[in-house]
């Protein structure tokens, strides 16, 4: 069992996968301080995006953060088609 390491995960950058039955883009790759490294991914959906006071000004793909590993340290199920030996 291979698990992914900071330049396999910055390979996905760029990739789509399925999460929740949606394709995502993965925008980045978050890794604070050596803890759960988390990836950032873009949908296709449009979302109302607020200026500082609130007011909605224009329409951007949603954006959501996954962590690349569960709690018991197992690869997030979104993921385990991109790597497979993980």
């Amino acid at each position: 069992m291979n698990r992914p390491d900071a330049d396999d995960l910055r390979k996905l950058i760029g990739k789509r996968l399925d999460l929740q039955g949606h394709s995502r883009l993965v925008l980045e790759v978050l890794d604070v301080d050596g803890q759960q490294p988390c990836l950032v991914l873009q949908s296709s959906e449009q979302v109302i995006q607020g200026d500082q006071w609130g007011e909605a000004q224009r329409r951007v793909p949603a954006t959501s953060t996954i962590r690349v590993f569960t709690d018991e340290g197992r690869l997030h199920p979104a993921l385990i088609s991109l790597f497979p030996d993980a």
